[in-house]
């Protein structure tokens, strides 16, 4: 496989085995362990990819870890205007479990509270591109 193959065109090949050595191929660490979505920046020019370690990131040809925090983030989607997602804080971080719905405005460095803080997370969490609406799934049981 040649290094400067962009993720659209190693996706394909099998999601595991292309992150496992792009990742490899970094300057600094980056580990996908438990991958929880998959998704380019409005520009297209940067692949997000959000874990159990924080949010991962593919651009010019480099993988690295997002500035901000390494929270637990699921049900992740970007949108032209931010990324939406839900997921639980990182060790030590002493924010509220779990986050609810979370809303960032620069690219994952820092993150708004939306709603439904310490109640749920969503694994399934999409939005549209262009407008305001999200589409959530509550997973969980109700209790009683």
């Amino acid at each position: 496989m040649n290094l400067t193959q962009t993720p659209r065109r190693v996706i394909p090949l099998g999601l595991l085995t292309a992150f496992n050595f792009l990742a490899a191929c970094s300057d600094q660490p980056v580990t996908l362990k438990h991958v929880h979505g998959l998704a380019f920046s409005p520009d297209g020019q940067r692949l997000s990819i959000p874990s159990h370690e924080g949010l991962a990131v593919y651009s010019d040809g480099r993988w690295s870890k997002a500035a901000g925090p390494e929270h637990d983030y699921m049900g992740f989607s970007v949108a032209r205007q931010a990324i939406n997602s839900s997921g639980h804080p990182a060790r030590g971080s002493g924010l509220t479990n779990p986050f609810g719905l979370i809303k960032s405005s620069d690219g994952g460095r820092t993150w708004q509270k939306l709603s439904l803080e310490g109640e749920l997370d969503f694994h399934l969490l999409v939005s549209g591109f262009d407008g305001s609406a999200l589409y959530l799934c509550n997973t969980h049981r109700a209790r009683g």
